[in-house]
């Protein structure tokens, strides 16, 4: 299977646009109740074949739904093993964007996805006319807090009582990183 539209050849993996081929593995690796425990509401559980087309449908083709293209698979030995992308922001802070990023648990302990956001911001930068990037964490998830840190991302606050996740309302982690001087 040609992947094409590669951004990042990370050697052991690669981070390109999505191709309708994805759909199995990416529902298989999205399906996860400990993944989506992480992720915003709207990020369905559980996730299937359907979600992931219409996923692919709405941001897999460069030029076409989105332009330009933030969102992109993680791509582990030709398998759609995660996801990340930038949420543009509009009118006074469309210099800025909010990370997004997951990870099948099949492939955490490798350190794909600290290098998959450090190359991601630093292509988002050279690509986009941004000056911040900046990530929400809920304060549960100390491994991904983590990953933000070894990428450069600095903790600019905690948002309290910020998000509600399983009924259970919670603190989140505000972390960014600005484009170098």
């Amino acid at each position: 299977m040609t992947r094409k539209n590669t951004i990042i050849d990370c050697g052991d993996f690669t981070i390109r646009s999505l191709v309708k081929a994805d759909a199995d593995s990416l529902s298989a690796n999205a399906n996860d109740y400990d993944i989506w425990l992480n992720l915003r509401d709207r990020f369905p559980h559980p996730y299937t074949r359907k979600h992931a087309l219409e996923w692919i449908d709405l941001v897999g083709k460069p030029g076409t739904r989105e332009n330009p293209q933030v969102h992109f698979v993680i791509d582990v030995e030709g398998e759609a093993a995660g996801g990340i992308g930038l949420l543009m922001q509009t009118d006074v802070s469309r210099v800025g964007g909010e990370l997004g990023y997951w990870l099948g648990k099949r492939f955490w302990g490798r350190g794909i996805m600290t290098r998959a956001i450090a190359g991601m911001t630093d292509w988002y930068f050279q690509n986009l006319p941004i000056t911040r990037i900046y990530a929400l964490v809920f304060d549960y998830n100390q491994p991904s807090a983590r990953v933000l840190e070894k990428c450069g991302y600095t903790l600019e606050g905690r948002l309290k009582k910020a998000a509600i996740k399983e009924g259970k309302v919670i603190d989140e982690l505000l972390y960014a990183r600005v484009i170098p001087d």
